[in-house]
């Protein structure tokens, strides 16, 4: 094992979250530090443990990445995992949204965490039982895709035997602004998901030990010397050393610390003029390069650049791999291209970009094997209209491959191209995808506002469909901000739009929309009106999906009304056209919906059966998230079945899923479950805890129906314990709102709970 000095205390923490892994309790550390105190250092010494232990250790090291690439620094330990185990990884599996979406804007969140999923069951089963370690070296230079699936490991890693290292510099992040990384980082501490190690410089006695090691014959004062000249930096100490061992008549006295602090205009000054060009070059091409394409680019033969490479590698500046060569640091590269004057940079990218689309075979795989780059040497070399070409294709593979955030950067940099070639039609177009990403995110006023500015353009007003789309999803976003009436006057807009320009499918969305706020208003003879002229659309465009969707959130209504064989009626229509359009999930949603029915008619055998068909829909689409949620609601014919514990088992599991994805109505579902789960079991109090839990939630979201079922459950558990006026005060609370808006079930129940019938 590698000598270590002044880390012990540290080894012992990693080596203690090695056992506790081992015992299934897995963490993720994050070990911080200034350059050159030791981090991967440590790591890699905790590595040989690991190894000689027989525990899998994979890592990645985060600045050999292309940051524009999506998963670029997961990729790495994939690869290792696929090597030494050869699997296939779950990467660029089949986008989970393969049909054409109908109600909403596609949630990508859930997408994404549908592929994290798959990896994470993934690297689970490598080593099952007695776990694996993944370790990220120069977490602060982690592209954005890897960066929110190395947050979703970090979660579920305390559930198994997984345990994850980082290495972080934190000034690196002022070079690089990848505040991604640091916004992770300090979730996870403030989740409570991560240790955070940090490494200070080594201490005089600890310093004096290690140059014992570098310098034979060294003596106690030489050591506390460079003490005080590096106070206590291994990196330093060890290039303090290294310069005495080549000058040994050197004065240690004449050094001082800001010396050992070496700019890289000091650091590189020696290096020959043509060696730094090369250096220029390279730097263009990227943080990796190889022999070839240098070549191409210098117009100069291998054997006079490996003379300029051998050069490089003395000075620092790059070093060698087993493709190539590759810059030694990121900051190092960004060095060497800041040197260029712009306009020879510009033509540099130029010469690049076409030397690569020279390069590789015009067939649609190899392209895409180097699409990114294509796009980012194009944009730089102001080539704009290749450059749209190939970032509007970078955009749509990072899309396809779950990297939302990169497919989001590339579509701005394809809409400052758009702007320079004056292409408005284009520019329409990206904008529309760029707040789609952006609402399917999550980022609703990042969304808003860009749907709000297309609204002002002639461009958008001039098209009907465009301009009613965007109406739609403008009514979509205040729905979300619970302004109904807001949201009424934008679909208002869009069905006024549609029905002048003729286009029968928005104006069955527009009426489909309107519906779905009535619906939430609670004014359901205005909404099953609206839905019922979105039907008639439906038909005259014949598409069973669209009809499919209407007959399903009419059933919906019907549920609520308490009109249980409408629903059911409305339900098996849906299953019918959704069968036809081969819409999994919506079929899965009308069976779980039908399974709630069966559960308000207190038939929870059949209820169990419905919930079983949607447990095997959902199982179809692959959408992990929503299997749980058929799952839990499944919970409520359990409890009643006797099998309670299954049902809290689920609840849990799916608690954890949602606080990932920040599904909050989710959560107060899953307290629901819970809360009937403990009242069978007659744990009164606890039963009340998670019913309140779950109406806490719901109050926040504004749902009148949830809320009053939640009120009448916490009434149930009051006449249970006996404590009749509590029971009678929420009682009236739940009958004042579900009568209200006129949900019929509820309201007779309660009535003769109440005896006012």
């Amino acid at each position: 094992m590698h000598e270590i000095i002044g880390r012990n205390s540290e080894l012992k923490i990693l080596q203690k979250a090695l056992e506790e892994m081992e015992n299934g309790r897995g963490n993720t550390i994050v070990i911080e530090g200034e350059h050159g105190v030791g981090k991967t250092y440590l790591c890699e010494v905790f590595e040989e443990y690991c190894t000689s232990k027989g525990v899998p250790f994979f890592s990645a090291n985060a600045k050999n990445c292309e940051m524009e690439r999506p998963y670029s620094t997961f990729s790495q330990i994939l690869d290792s995992i696929r090597s030494a185990h050869n699997q296939m990884v779950p990467l660029g599996l089949t986008p989970f949204f393969n049909h054409r979406e109908v109600v909403e804007i596609p949630d990508l969140r859930v997408a994404q965490s549908f592929l994290y999923e798959k990896v994470y069951n993934f690297i689970k089963s490598i080593n099952e039982g007695q776990g694996i370690v993944l370790f990220f070296d120069s977490v602060e230079w982690i592209d954005a895709s890897s960066n929110g699936l190395l947050h979703y490991l970090a979660m579920k890693a305390r559930q198994t035997s997984i345990l994850i290292l980082c290495t972080f510099t934190p000034e690196d992040i002022l070079v690089n602004r990848n505040e991604r990384v640091k916004d992770t980082l300090f979730a996870l501490a403030n989740e409570k998901l991560c240790t955070r190690v940090r490494i200070s410089n080594l201490t005089r006695e600890d310093t004096i030990e290690l140059v014992k090691l570098y310098l034979k014959n060294s003596t106690k004062q030489t050591g506390e010397k460079i003490y005080e000249i590096t106070r206590g930096n291994p990196q330093l100490i060890k290039n303090v050393c290294e310069l005495i061992e080549r000058n040994p008549k050197i004065n240690l006295y004449e050094l001082t610390p800001d010396m050992l602090k070496i700019s890289y205009d000091t650091k590189f000054s020696g290096l020959g003029g043509r060696a730094e060009e090369i250096a220029r070059i390279a730097s263009v091409i990227g943080n990796a390069f190889d022999m070839q394409t240098m070549s191409r680019l210098t117009q100069k033969n291998e054997e006079e650049l490996l003379e300029y490479f051998e050069e490089l590698i003395a000075y620092e500046v790059i070093e060698e791999t087993d493709e190539g060569y590759m810059f030694k640091t990121p900051l190092v590269r960004a060095y060497f291209y800041s040197k260029i004057p712009d306009n020879q940079r510009t033509e540099l990218h130029r010469t690049v970009a076409e030397y690569i689309a020279r390069s590789i075979p015009r067939k649609e795989e190899e392209v895409n094997k180097k699409i990114y780059q294509l796009a980012y040497h194009y944009y730089h070399g102001k080539q704009y209209e290749l450059a749209l070409r190939y970032l509007l294709r970078s955009a749509e593979l990072a899309y396809e491959q779950y990297g939302f955030e990169q497919s989001l950067e590339f579509l701005k940099m394809a809409d400052m191209c758009a702007d320079n070639i004056g292409n408005m039609f284009v520019k329409l177009e990206i904008k529309t995808k760029i707040g789609d990403i952006q609402y399917g995110l999550g980022n609703f006023e990042e969304a808003t506002k860009i749907y709000s500015s297309m609204l002002n353009e002639q461009i958008a007003m001039s098209d009907g469909k465009v301009y009613s789309e965007l109406n739609r999803k403008m009514g979509m976003l205040a729905n979300l901000r619970t302004e109904y009436w807001e949201a009424l006057k934008y679909y208002e807009k869009a069905l006024e739009v549609a029905k002048n320009s003729k286009h029968i499918y928005e104006i069955a969305m527009a009426h489909r929309g309107a519906g779905y706020i009535y619906l939430r208003l609670g004014n359901w003879r205005k909404a099953l009106d609206e839905y019922m002229q979105a039907m008639g659309m439906a038909d005259k465009v014949k598409d069973p999906l669209l009809t499919g969707i209407i007959f399903l959130e009419m059933g919906n209504i019907y549920n609520m009304r308490g009109n249980l064989e409408d629903a059911i009626m409305h339900y098996t229509m849906a299953i019918k056209n959704l069968t036809n359009a081969k819409n999994y999930l919506d079929i899965a949603r009308a069976f779980c919906n039908m399974g709630d029915v069966y559960v308000q008619k207190e038939d929870y055998s059949t209820a169990n059966e419905k919930f079983a068909l949607a447990i095997d829909y959902a199982n179809k689409t692959g959408n992990e998230s929503f299997l749980q949620w058929v799952e839990v609601n499944r919970g409520f014919a359990l409890i009643k079945m006797g099998y309670i514990d299954d049902a809290r088992k689920k609840c849990y599991a799916f608690i954890e899923t949602c606080r990932a994805n920040k599904n909050r109505f989710g959560t107060a579902r899953a307290f629901r479950v819970l809360g009937w789960a403990e009242r069978e079991d007659k744990h009164y109090m606890e039963a009340l805890e998670f019913f309140n839990l779950a109406l806490e939630i719901l109050e926040s979201l504004a749902v009148p129906y949830e809320i009053g079922r939640e009120l009448y459950d916490i009434g149930l558990t009051y006449e249970k314990m006996d404590e009749m006026e509590k029971a009678r005060s929420h009682y009236a609370r739940a009958l004042e709102i579900l009568s209200s808006i006129g949900a019929g079930y509820y309201t007779k129940k309660l009535k003769i709970k109440l005896g006012r019938e």
